[in-house]
């Protein structure tokens, strides 16, 4: 930490070799491994992370050309927002790789993608040491022997502890970094064997090889599975995965591998159609409900017809607000039609009160909008202004939804209490008022 550099930053927490505990509810932690750290950086306002991020990336770039890593804030869910993920899954590691490769290729063929990765990580060099147990036995060499002396040269064997305090620090013994690497380091390494009381060279009892193999392989449902990774700072993930897929249905994939798209993308569309699958069964049920209370199909499909109206506030408050479209904002967008269908039904049985009384239809419209006009106001406003701390406090995942409704609620509103008066009047200005008439 820099204070000249970062002015910015107020503290970074660091976690080398794991991803510490789990602080945040939705952090999945990473897997303990020597060659991964995890740090937590934390700025004096949320207005500058984005700044601070854009500087971290630069310097992995510059200053640590060698190292693969990214910044993100902390998100909600299995990856940050806007991340597209394709899966690879098939049982030649070999084709997986290649696919992968193309994949990424594809990735980078969007200007402004960043962040590309793939969940098995750069291959790494593996020493095969294949015990004969024929010769072993012969040397009077055990395979625990072997193992232990190959763990204490490459990965270290504790032989004593420091302690400093409260704490208890091992002290850790193994080969310097000039004798681990390469073959002939291996082959020239010698067992003790406790048997015969005097060193054996490992060639005597074993066979070295070497090979490069990906640092881990994963698995889903048992088979090799490869997953690509990578998301861009001005689209959405399925604005992404949009503009990569005419190259991904051009890829050559071979008999018994398949790509599949995961992550996000997928999620959102399997909740898309499980809330699209009952959205009919609601709205017929909602229409039966209006027919029920009015008796009449006119003035349910004079509300129906304002449902619409959300939508201009929705998009213009999710462009002014840079607001994305997710999932929670779609929801929002159902909460909508709710409040706007309330608000017609009590503009219209106002409307109808009122020629009830005697008035024609024109003037019962004009008595009812400006009888109604200040509830309904009022009622928007408070609404608004109770979303406003989720709005700015609530964070990015109910940002959408938040911004949906205020925006398209406010807007909504002010359209409908022009909308439906016209409407109304429009489809029973023909009518003659009952009272009218037995006054006749």
């Amino acid at each position: 930490k820099d204070k000249d550099q970062n002015p910015e930053v107020t503290s970074v927490l660091s976690y080398v070799g794991g991803g510490g505990p789990r602080f945040f509810l939705a952090l999945a932690p990473n897997d303990p491994q020597p060659n991964k750290a995890f740090l937590v950086v934390t700025t004096e306002r949320a207005d500058q992370i984005d700044a601070v991020m854009e500087r971290v990336e630069g310097f992995l770039v510059t200053g640590l050309p060698q190292a693969s890593g990214r910044a993100d804030i902390l998100f909600l869910g299995s990856a940050p927002s806007g991340t597209v993920e394709i899966l690879v899954r098939g049982p030649d590691m070999d084709v997986l790789r290649v696919l992968g490769d193309q994949i990424k290729e594809i990735f980078y063929k969007v200007p402004g993608t960043r962040s590309v990765r793939s969940d098995w990580e750069d291959p790494v060099l593996k020493l095969y040491v294949e015990v004969d147990q024929e010769r072993a036995r012969r040397s009077e060499v055990t395979s625990q022997e072997i193992a232990e002396t190959l763990t204490a040269i490459y990965d270290g064997q504790a032989v004593t502890n420091y302690r400093e305090g409260d704490k208890v620090i091992p002290v850790m013994l193994r080969a310097r970094p000039e004798h681990r690497k390469g073959l002939d380091t291996l082959r020239s390494t010698e067992v003790f064997s406790e048997a015969r009381g005097m060193p054996v060279p490992i060639l005597q009892v074993a066979d070295t090889d070497g090979g490069i193999e990906p640092s881990r392989i994963r698995r889903l449902d048992q088979e090799r599975a490869l997953t690509i990774a990578g998301k861009h700072p001005q689209m959405t993930a399925i604005e992404l995965y949009s503009a990569m897929q005419a190259s991904l249905a051009d890829l050559d994939v071979p008999p018994g591998h398949e790509i599949l798209v995961e992550g996000e993308v997928k999620e959102a569309a399997e909740s898309n159609e499980k809330l699209m699958g009952f959205a009919p069964h609601a709205l017929l049920l909602i229409i039966l409900l209006l027919v029920l209370q009015f008796n009449s199909f006119r003035r349910p499909l004079i509300i129906l017809l304002t449902i619409p109206l959300v939508i201009i506030g929705a998009n213009f408050g999710l462009a002014a607000f840079n607001a994305y479209f997710d999932f929670t904002a779609l929801l929002g967008l159902f909460s909508l039609a709710g409040i706007i269908i309330n608000n017609g039904i009590v503009m219209i049985d106002r409307i109808d009160r009122g020629r009830e009384t005697g008035l024609d239809v024109d003037d019962a419209v004009i008595e009812a909008a400006l009888a109604r006009a200040r509830p309904i106001i009022m009622t928007t406003i408070t609404t608004i202004i109770g979303l406003l701390p989720l709005a700015l406090f609530g964070g990015e995942f109910w940002f959408g939804m938040a911004i949906v409704i205020m925006c398209g609620l406010g807007v909504g509103t002010l359209l409908t209490l022009g909308f439906i008066p016209v409407l109304y009047s429009l489809m029973f200005n023909n009518e003659r008022n009952p009272s009218s008439e037995a006054s006749a």
